[in-house]
């Protein structure tokens, strides 16, 4: 640090399509103006494929609205914009579920399936509703005011906030599906729900205008519906699917379908959502490509972003767009945001307004997974204290901000008491080896998180240092395929996962008032390293990798420490006497480059049970800079 400036939703093509239904008009897939020439994740048919498209024709239906609306929680059309959002959690029970922009557009919410609203530029109303067994927010719709929104659940409960107002819900109702998606009236007066098998529930003012249970009965999908999009003009809507198959009700017009161009075709990624654009729509896969179908404007996809050396990126889970269609952002499992068109980030400046901004990073993730690396969920970290080269108010301090962290991520930590343990550093500031299992000083466990100070190096002016330290978690393990001796096998890998780490504070006995009153602000952000955040470029952040006189986390800063916390459900880590595979430790790159584990490794005899896997020095060193003098 410097100082200055449960189901993921798929696919929807039709088995057994029965005769068209009365009143509806049938349109057969085929070339409409399509553009699929811009994406990176289709392939020909095969195994591996991620969805197979079924081979009979998709025919999409086109329905007129019927002359009166049913009664009670049916179907109706989404007038408002709506985001579209994959249902379910990510392998470690927590993911990214919405995006959604304010509607005066000067910011949006980032929701998450455990129904936390992380606000950004925008105001906070609320958010956690009480959630069931196996049930989990799915969507989020503003009021047009902007003074409030809804949250809504996979089993269709609405809870509002601020000036929402609850119209009815699906409470007590036995879906076929759950809810992937919803959306307001652009009076607020109503809102609507969309399931998995494209029944459409409507409540207040809403108007039904069909859903596919209607025009097919009894028809079952060979995958569930994605989500909802209403036409620009608001007199209809299209329901898509995860392999890009397309339903049109009401004045919707058919503009074609990814079975209908790319008929036999496997999907590497599947459609995750779409959004209205021109007259038609565009489709988004989980990879962050686009497919453009009628008078859709194209602007950019994730694809087509270069990679850093390193990157690992997650699925892309949601996506919103502008009023007026000039832009469009899309949001990873893990928070993480890229925007095209008007909502693309400027290559110089602070993003604002529909813009995507740089929230939070992550100081590694799991290749495997694409998940970050954290610290296990529901056991403590233990942490010691050795202030002897510290002001006496850094106690105070540190102790403050690790209940800060605590209360950001619910990740619960134990004080040790203080310790003579000291970690220097080298020439360069880079930490002094540690061990990381130390049993006559801290007894038969991994040895707790060393926090305290050091002096200053003055050649470098490094005001702190964090590294937290990996071991490979043989109880979560990841299926990957491997080729051995010219064999593609199925083997389990351990996932690494913190269990140690050291955060350090530099400090001279000459410093003044100004350091110390900058010093909690040091502190928090190493910590924040510590349970797994990296540096951001934004210096309304606490995690700028200078100091600017941001004393807090920021909102990006709390969405990631959200996503690190304690609703992530890792296991405990296994303890240094239990066996660990050493071939299961993971390279992972850091502001000093690469630390790989088991190369410089070894493996300690243990009279008392297995061997177990000492890492060469502690990974991840971050947050290095410098003071002015």
């Amino acid at each position: 640090m410097t100082t200055g400036p449960d189901t993921k939703a798929v696919i929807h093509t039709v088995t057994n399509l029965p005769e068209t239904p009365e009143g509806a008009q049938q349109t057969e897939t085929g070339s409409h103006g399509a553009t699929l020439d811009r994406r990176s994740f289709l392939r020909s048919g095969g195994a591996l494929g991620a969805l197979a498209l079924v081979g009979a024709p998709l025919r999409t239906l086109s329905v007129p609205a019927p002359a009166r609306p049913r009664s009670g929680p049916t179907s109706g059309l989404a007038a408002a914009p709506l985001t579209a959002a994959s249902t379910g959690l990510t392998a470690d029970g927590l993911t990214v579920v919405a995006i959604v922009y304010t509607p005066d557009e000067s910011g949006y919410w980032v929701v998450t399936s455990d129904g936390a609203v992380l606000p950004i530029d925008a105001p906070h109303f609320g958010d956690r509703p009480s959630l069931s067994e196996g049930e989990y927010v799915s969507a989020l719709s503003p009021t047009p005011s902007g003074g409030g929104y809804w949250l809504f659940t996979t089993s269709g409960r609405v809870t509002g906030y601020g000036d929402a107002l609850h119209y009815g819900d699906l409470t007590g109702v036995a879906l076929a599906g759950p809810v992937v998606g919803a959306a307001a009236l652009p009076s607020g007066e109503g809102y609507y729900m969309v399931g998995s098998d494209g029944g459409i529930f409507s409540f207040g003012a809403a108007t039904y205008m069909g859903s596919v249970p209607q025009v097919l009965p009894g028809v079952a999908l060979a995958q569930p519906v994605v989500g909802l999009v209403p036409t620009p003009s608001s007199d209809g809507y299209w329901l898509v699917a995860g392999d890009g198959g397309i339903f049109s009700f009401g004045a919707a017009g058919f503009y074609d379908s990814v079975p209908g161009v790319l008929p036999g075709v496997t999907l590497d990624e599947p459609v995750i959502g779409a959004l209205a654009s021109g007259q038609a729509y565009l489709m988004v896969a989980s990879d962050g490509g686009i497919f453009n179908f009628g008078d859709s404007v194209f602007l950019g996809s994730r694809p087509g972003i270069p990679t850093e050396p390193g990157e690992i990126r997650s699925p892309v889970s949601a996506v919103t767009v502008t009023s007026d269609r000039s832009g469009y952002m899309m949001v990873d499992e893990v928070g993480e945001t890229w925007g095209f068109g008007s909502a693309a980030t400027p290559q110089s400046g602070n993003p604002s307004g529909p813009q995507a901004r740089l929230t939070h990073t992550f100081i590694g993730k799991w290749p495997y997974t694409s998940l970050p690396l954290r610290w296990p969920s529901a056991e403590p970290i233990h942490y010691v204290l050795n202030n002897s080269f510290g002001p006496p108010e850094a106690s105070q301090m540190v102790h403050d901000a690790v209940a800060e962290i605590s209360s950001r991520t619910g990740l619960q930590f134990i004080f040790d008491g203080t310790t003579t343990e000291y970690v220097g550093h080298s020439s360069d500031d880079t930490p002094d080896h540690r061990e990381s299992y130390q049993p006559s000083r801290y007894g038969d466990r991994w040895a707790p998180v060393w926090i305290g100070a050091r002096p200053d190096n003055v050649a470098t002016g490094t005001v702190g240092v964090a590294q937290p330290v990996l071991h490979a978690n043989e109880r979560v393990t990841t299926q990957i395929e491997v080729e051995i001796d010219g064999v593609l096998q199925t083997i389990a890998v351990g996932e690494p996962i913190f269990i140690t780490g050291t955060v350090s504070y530099h400090w001279q006995p000459y410093y003044g008032a100004a350091a110390l009153a900058e010093l909690p602000a040091v502190i928090l952000h190493e910590l924040g390293h510590l349970v797994g955040l990296g540096h951001v470029n934004s210096v309304a952040e606490l995690m700028y990798p200078s100091l600017t006189g941001v004393a807090d986390f920021g909102q990006g800063d709390r969405l990631g420490l959200h996503l690190l916390g304690s609703t992530a459900a890792i296991p405990p880590a296994p303890g240094p006497r239990e066996g660990i595979d050493i071939t299961q430790f993971v390279s992972i790159a850091s502001d000093e480059g690469t630390d790989s584990g088991p190369g410089g490794g070894e493996l300690i005899p243990n009279p008392d049970g297995p061997d177990f896997y000492r890492p060469p020095r502690p990974t991840l060193p971050v947050c290095l800079g410098t003071r002015p003098r």
